[in-house]
């Protein structure tokens, strides 16, 4: 690999990889919290008006969680496509921070429409609304594919950045 993904350094990763580590890991307590709760629901009967908000939240969720992919991986390559040589580090590092919070707002906003439906008695009452989990599992899925190595963004850079 030569050229622009060259000018890539470690220190930059391993703040990358810290950073990514904080927000899977806070996606993982906040669904820890949710199943704690749901366990402690079985007394709640859901209301119409209940079993409403979260499917309007479950349809925002999931069409969020789509525009978020989409969007953050346009502004990924938008962000990378401008880096210089002099730069290279600062873009790459804010582009994925940037990817990874877009993502991570998905998988939140999943996370709460859970968290409202586990309260209230509606996931007790029908469970098929834990699909509220995909945006969280999309999330880790591009943090497992994506873990911000020094390998893996150079591979990346030289897919949005021909050599």
């Amino acid at each position: 690999m030569s050229g622009l993904a060259d000018g890539l350094v470690e220190g930059m990763t391993r703040t990358l990889r810290v950073i990514s580590l904080a927000m899977g890991n806070g996606i993982a307590l906040l669904i820890a919290l949710i199943v704690f709760l749901y366990m402690r629901s079985a007394a709640a009967v859901p209301t119409p008006q209940a079993l409403k908000l979260i499917n309007t939240l479950t349809i925002l969720s999931m069409a969020y969680s789509v525009g978020a992919i989409v969007v953050s991986e346009i502004l990924w390559k938008k962000m990378i496509g401008e880096a210089t040589a002099s730069d290279v580090n600062a873009k790459t590092q804010s582009a994925y921070i940037l990817r990874a919070a877009m993502r991570e707002g998905a998988a939140l906003l999943g996370g709460v429409t859970l968290l409202l439906a586990g309260q209230n008695g509606v996931l007790r009452a029908y469970p098929a609304y834990w699909v509220d989990l995909a945006p969280a599992a999309l999330f880790w899925s591009f943090l497992y594919l994506h873990w911000p190595t020094l390998e893996n963004l150079k591979t990346e850079l030289n897919e949005v950045v021909p050599r």
